[in-house]
């Protein structure tokens, strides 16, 4: 369905040239405020150029499970690993989050990131919708941690 073998993800595969070298450096950044936020959460981005008869959605589970992984001993990562994609051709985006994460938010919260960004790429460009989607993931992201704290506590008889 898809030609050619998926690359191993990596922290930013800018595939259709999207970013610029300062545009890079700006996502770097707030992919290490995100990383010092949340440790175990391994984020990355992809930009890419596809047919409009291209399915977003699942070229991005395809290349979530396709991709090799970078190192020795990180199939572990992926479960914890978080693909935000950009289609440069219809200026769509995608979002895959690892089965660990998938209790986190739910496919509407997810949605509902996906959408601000798009909205935000169109009132502010590419910064603005980035920032926009790790500031509104981070909140609702605590906001599902404390839930899950909760009910643990909850189920020890605290």
């Amino acid at each position: 369905m898809f030609p050619g073998a998926a690359p191993a993800m990596e922290e930013l595969m800018d595939t259709a040239g999207c970013w610029s070298e300062k545009e890079s450096k700006f996502l770097r950044e707030q992919l290490k405020r995100m990383r010092k936020r949340f440790p175990q959460i391994h984020w990355c981005l992809l930009s890419i150029h596809a047919s409009e008869q291209m399915s977003l959605r699942l070229f991005n589970f395809w290349f979530f499970n396709a991709s090799p992984v970078p190192e020795p001993g990180d199939s572990e990562k992926r479960a914890w690993t978080i693909l935000l994609t950009y289609e440069k051709t219809l200026g769509q985006f995608a979002v895959m989050p690892g089965y660990q994460l998938e209790a986190m938010l739910s496919d509407d919260e997810w949605y509902d990131l996906l959408h601000t960004m798009k909205v935000s790429w169109r009132e502010g460009g590419m910064r603005r919708a980035y920032r926009d989607f790790f500031r509104d993931a981070e909140v609702k992201l605590v906001a599902a941690s404390k839930k899950m704290q909760e009910m643990i506590q909850r189920s020890r008889g605290r």
